[in-house]
């Protein structure tokens, strides 16, 4: 009888143990991403913009760029930031030099305690789960030859999704304009001034899930570049569909030995197999019981729910949309 009495006790409690650690961990994972936002703030006020999103595919990210600003500066100052654009010239920002420094290490203030500390899908790199966010549309266009900055190009990086969009946003990469051997790179850096729309109403950052291998059925080959926040695709997201939809991501990853796709061992988060002409849409997800945080402008940081409005949603995501929105 007794034993039966401690049985149901523990069946009581168990809910609300989880419940609270769930809680602590999402209080965790809001710090994180507040000390994040700061350090995007110190770096402005040292270079007068934000950090690039991203410098194409390889050649580093704003994880990279903030280092100094979230006390990793001995990381930044080793790490090589020499660009080799000639002619598909293989860039060094990803040698072997740079994943050794990077790419194996945890790096707390960039991860969620939510979803543990998992090694990645690729060359055992650890993911993290911060992103920042590049627009509310696609952010990948590999055929489009490009013609301005507002326009991606192949084998280069997103500036902006929606080719036709002019609201912005707070994070955007390098982009190749261009094809052969007469070709340049287009880049912006968005200033304080530039968020018209208020830095209390524009997303900076939210959070991914970890990416994983594909099941074996896939090929062991294919990969989930989410939370590979040292390359272009796997550090950002977009607000073009709602947080943890249960409609797939299409992160493409081109790589002739690890070709992209597959999908996520957790049904939760899936992620589709892309080919060579499909854009990027990479969607806040999270292992929070229903919902992501979010780093605005600001250094605010705020719970949306999985049933936020859409059109809301979005216009979070721009920084000179003037849309109206209630906070």
């Amino acid at each position: 009888m007794v034993i039966a009495i401690i049985g149901v006790l523990i069946a009581l409690l168990l809910p609300a143990v989880q419940a609270a650690r769930e809680a602590a961990a999402r209080m965790n994972c809001q710090s994180h991403m507040k000390n994040v936002a700061l350090a995007f703030h110190n770096y402005h006020d040292t270079h007068q913009a934000f950090p690039l999103g991203a410098d194409r595919d390889t050649m580093g990210t704003w994880a990279m760029y903030v280092l100094p600003f979230i006390e990793q500066g001995a990381l930044y100052s080793s790490y090589n930031f020499q660009r080799a654009y000639n002619n598909n010239t293989v860039d060094p920002g990803f040698s072997k030099g740079n994943q050794d420094l990077l790419y194996y290490l945890r790096i707390p203030v960039y991860s969620c305690p939510t979803d543990g500390d998992r090694k990645s899908s690729y060359g055992n790199y650890m993911h993290h789960n911060l992103v920042v966010c590049m627009g509310n549309a696609a952010t990948y266009r590999p055929n489009d030859p490009g013609t301005n900055q507002n326009s991606v190009t192949g084998r280069g990086w997103a500036v902006y999704g929606d080719i036709t969009a002019i609201q912005g946003a707070m994070f955007w990469g390098g982009c190749r304009i261009g094809e052969g051997t007469t070709w340049s790179l287009g880049y912006k850096w968005v200033s304080l001034a530039e968020v018209t729309d208020g830095l209390s109403n524009t997303i900076a950052l939210s959070e991914t899930v970890q990416g994983e291998r594909s099941p074996s059925a896939q090929g062991a080959g294919t990969i989930d570049l989410r939370g590979l926040i040292w390359w272009g695709e796997g550090g950002q997201f977009t607000t073009y569909r709602s947080p943890n939809t249960r409609t797939a991501d299409n992160v493409q990853f081109t790589n002739t030995t690890y070709p992209g796709g597959g999908t996520m061992h957790n049904p939760r988060h899936p992620i589709a197999p892309t080919l060579a002409n499909d854009v990027t849409i990479a969607t806040a997800r999270s292992f929070h019981s229903g919902g992501v945080n979010a780093a605005l402008g600001d250094g605010s940081v705020r719970f949306f729910s999985d049933t936020v409005n859409i059109d809301a949603w979005r216009a979070f995501a721009t920084t000179q949309g003037g849309e109206t929105l209630v906070p």
